[in-house]
This record gives C-alpha cells, sequence and structure tokens, in this order.
C-alpha cells in the first residue's frame, strides 16, 4: 500500500546512501529576501546573471514549484586532512580549493539523492521521482539548510555544521507533503561570535560585511566563475589558488580538527600533482592534457583557457623566477587574446609601467 515515507524514514535512507546530516526545512518565502535584493542592487553577484533573472523564484521557490510542500535537505562532508606543508606552502606550486580534490561533487551528490528520491517514489507509488537539486535549481540551500537544522549561515556567508565545519556540499529533494520536521530545530544563534578570521584572511577584501560577499573581488569567482580579465587591482592578492580559494575556510575555528570530522562515504583525495602543481608544468599543458587530467571534475568546467589565465596571475607571486617567467611568457603569442593580455600584464611586473594593486 502506497504512503508517504516518515521522517525516520528519509533520515535513515540519507544516512544509509552515504550522506552525513539531514533535515526538513518547510516551503516558504525567504526571510533574507530584503537583504538578497540589495546584495544583486549592489552589483554583488558580479556576472552571474543567472542568479539576478530568477532571483524572485529563489525567494519564493512556490512560485516555481507549486507541487513541493516541504524540503529534504541533505549535507555531504568534503573535509580532507591538510596536504603536506612541503608541499602546499611551496610558492612555485599553485594550489586548488579542496572541493575540486576528486570527482565532481554534483555527480556525487546527485546520484546519492537520487537513489533517496527513487526509494520515495517506489514507497510513496508516484509515477515520478522528486526532484533532486544540487545547484541546479533556483532555490536558496543555505537558507534551507539553516531552517533544515543543518547549522547556521556564517560571517563568511557559508553554512556552518557544528560537527563538520562549512567542508559540506548541500543538496535537496523536493517533497510533494509537508514533512514532519527531525526533532527541535538545531540552530545555532550568533554562532561566529566575535570572531573575525575570515574577514582578515580574505586577501581581497571580498567579505564587506557580515554574511555579505562581493563575488566582484572574491578569489573563488574570479577564478572559477569570471569569463573575462581577472580584476586587476586584485591579480597580485590571489595567493597562488588556480580554481576556488579556502582561505575564509582555513582559519575558521568550526573547520579546525579536532572539532570537524571526516564524512561517511569521503570521496576526495589530495594528489600533488593535480591539486598543488608545480606552476612551470600547469602553464606547459596543452588543451588535451588539461581536460584529460581533470576529465569527471569541477576543474574541467573552468577549462584550459581560464585555467591558463589563472595560472599566469597565480605564477605573479614568483614574477623574478627565471623559469616560471620562461612558462609564462611562452603564451605571449597565444591566439586569445585573454590570455595575451595576462601575459603583458605578468611582463610588466617590476618595471615603472607595472598596473596599480
Amino acid at each position: 500500500m502506497s504512503r508517504w515515507p516518515s521522517s525516520t524514514d528519509l533520515y535513515e535512507w540519507v544516512l544509509e546512501h552515504g550522506l552525513d546530516a539531514v533535515g526538513i526545512a518547510p516551503m516558504e518565502p525567504s526571510q533574507r529576501a530584503d537583504a538578497l535584493r540589495q546584495w544583486v542592487a549592489c552589483g554583488y553577484h558580479a556576472d552571474m546573471a543567472w542568479f539576478a533573472t530568477r532571483i524572485e523564484d529563489r525567494l519564493n521557490p512556490a512560485r516555481r514549484y507549486p507541487d513541493v510542500q516541504s524540503w529534504l535537505v541533505a549535507a555531504a562532508s568534503y573535509y580532507t586532512e591538510v596536504p603536506p606543508a612541503a608541499i602546499w606552502q611551496d610558492p612555485r606550486r599553485g594550489r586548488l580549493a579542496r572541493y575540486t580534490w576528486g570527482p565532481d561533487y554534483h555527480a556525487i551528490l546527485r546520484d546519492r539523492l537520487g537513489r533517496v528520491a527513487e526509494r520515495i517514489r517506489q514507497l510513496a507509488g508516484l509515477t515520478e521521482r522528486p526532484r533532486v537539486a544540487v545547484d541546479t535549481m533556483p532555490i536558496l540551500e543555505r537558507e534551507l539548510a539553516e531552517l533544515a537544522g543543518l547549522g547556521f549561515i556564517g560571517r563568511n556567508a557559508l553554512l556552518i555544521h557544528t560537527a563538520m565545519g562549512s567542508w559540506v556540499h548541500l543538496g535537496a529533494i523536493g517533497l510533494p507533503w509537508r514533512a514532519e520536521p527531525l526533532g527541535p530545530a538545531r540552530i545555532v544563534p550568533e554562532g561566529c561570535g566575535l570572531c573575525r578570521r575570515c574577514r582578515d584572511a580574505c586577501p581581497t577584501g571580498a567579505i564587506v560585511a557580515d554574511r555579505i560577499v562581493d563575488a566582484r573581488r572574491c578569489i573563488a569567482w574570479m577564478t572559477v566563475e569570471c569569463a573575462g580579465a581577472i580584476p586587476s587591482p586584485y591579480r597580485r592578492s590571489t595567493q597562488r589558488w588556480l580554481v576556488g580559494c579556502d582561505l575564509c575556510q582555513e582559519c575558521c575555528p568550526w573547520n579546525l580538527p579536532p572539532r570537524v570530522r571526516v564524512g561517511r562515504a569521503p570521496w576526495l583525495a589530495f594528489d600533488p600533482e593535480l591539486h598543488a602543481p608545480k606552476l612551470t608544468e600547469a602553464l606547459s599543458w596543452s588543451e588535451t592534457e588539461f581536460a584529460q587530467r581533470y576529465a569527471g571534475t569541477v576543474v574541467a568546467r573552468v577549462g584550459w583557457r581560464r585555467w591558463i589565465r589563472n595560472t599566469i596571475v597565480a605564477a605573479s607571486a614568483q614574477f623574478n623566477d627565471p623559469e616560471i617567467r620562461t612558462a609564462v611568457v611562452r603564451h605571449s603569442d597565444s591566439p586569445d587574446p585573454l590570455i595575451r593580455e595576462h601575459v603583458r600584464w605578468f611582463e610588466s611586473l617590476g618595471t615603472a609601467d607595472e598596473p596599480a594593486g
């Protein structure tokens, strides 16, 4: 006989399929609507027009998903051990943010949540399985996770879980019934207290106010989302990050051992040649070699063109190193004007013509 799964069923299924935390949030309008509209009005979303054009759907998802009555929200930890200092601190190597160290998390979470959604479909006798969202629906996953009791939104605008820190990926399943909450809310009020480590650690000042990030200054946006030139005032501040940035997470007390723990089904592992490559080697890879090395990862989404652009900028910290300089200058005759522009900027470093910043 068909029936809706109980909240206990959902909790157990999510954990069985390798996720680390689960909660249920009601379908209701955003409690931060005014702040998010102001965030867009200030241009803090940079060139991410996809966010601005569907903002009203994000703020009131019932407009777009009238069949959804509540959300099953799940979190998967992507915390891994800190890389060896001799490699991670090597100034001649680049850095990739932790979430890139393995298969694309979109595929991992979609698979795990998809299996949960299929169990829901079978038990409830639905003709189609409920929608699964992993950065693929205009919803506010972090706010939903907070409403579901999975943590609190910290000063750096990331969701912070009290046992996994902000090293979490989020996914959601739209439930066509009003599911009961999984116990009392576990929100941590003022979880950051007076701590300002994340704001102080950001070299570009991207965290402009509590829980407000100006994407135009964010190294993660510059290296992943930005399609054009990396803004020149911030190039010398990227600190060798090639894809993404973990600076505001690495310093967070919630993210440090022994408080933080590894997830129940980890899928990431540090590979020094992929995740802290030597800058000279990273600059030498052809488009085919880059695609082969990062196939099936989120790095592949960045593409070779941005990879070379990012690596040139990261190499600026060592612009006097002859080998690194030679590796950069090899791209001076690139057919791509974006790459040529960054090479010219690199060559100007240390001269009277060096751009400001």
